[in-house]
């Protein structure tokens, strides 16, 4: 499943089953961050990498777009 496919489902669960509210941990990759990072932990580092709305070069993917969508018709 892509970030995108998961995010539809995790909104359209939140928005049927009455959530309080959700998180999306990371809206933009934190690529500077990770290189920041001392070399023993940037493999951990990696599992959340490129999990942002918007990558490292501030373009947009397709899950903003769902996330943007679903929250305007609320």
């Amino acid at each position: 499943m892509n970030d995108k496919d998961y995010l539809e489902t995790l909104l359209l669960n939140a928005h049927n089953q009455n959530y309080e509210f959700v998180i999306w941990w990371a809206y933009r990759d934190y690529d500077k961050l990770w290189n920041t990072f001392p070399d023993e932990y940037k493999d951990i580092g990696k599992l959340c990498r490129d999990t942002g709305l918007i990558d490292e070069k501030g373009k947009e993917r397709p899950s903003l777009n769902v996330w943007t969508d679903i929250f305007e018709k609320q």
